[in-house]
């Protein structure tokens, strides 16, 4: 399954679709205070890996805007670098540089080439669900 802004781009092949329709409330989504581009450009993904863990567990639903596809401050984002596809916390280290995050400390963070990163959509909230 290939990210749809980045053909060239591939989700981990052993992560099963697990949302296939949801309808999420408007009105909801204002009241937890997010704020998007557009209806349309809303997605839910899966998150995957483990460099992003404590913010974005492995197979954690994740709501994100597709519709932000530069840098937008500060935030958690979609991204390629190198060829691989991330979610990473991502702000600007200078002009030239954003620096790659890694929540979990076992992962080495990155300063890397604002030219090098396509951002693909930024993250807007992460459904953590506990199995009671």
């Amino acid at each position: 399954m290939a990210w749809k802004n980045a053909p060239h781009v591939m989700v981990p092949a052993d992560y099963a679709e697990f949302f296939r329709n949801v309808v999420v409330s408007g009105m909801q989504l204002e009241r937890l205070g997010l704020e998007y581009t557009s209806p349309a450009n809303l997605s839910i993904i899966t998150g995957w890996g483990q460099s992003i863990e404590g913010t974005i567990n492995d197979k954690d639903p994740v709501i994100v805007d597709r519709g932000v596809t530069e840098f937008a401050g500060d935030g958690v984002y979609v991204l390629t670098w190198d060829e691989h596809l991330y979610i990473k916390r991502l702000p600007k280290a200078d002009a030239d540089h954003f620096d790659l995050i890694s929540d979990n400390p076992k992962h080495k963070d990155r300063t890397v080439s604002v030219a090098e990163v396509t951002i693909h959509a930024r993250v807007l909230y992460v459904w953590s669900g506990k199995k009671l």
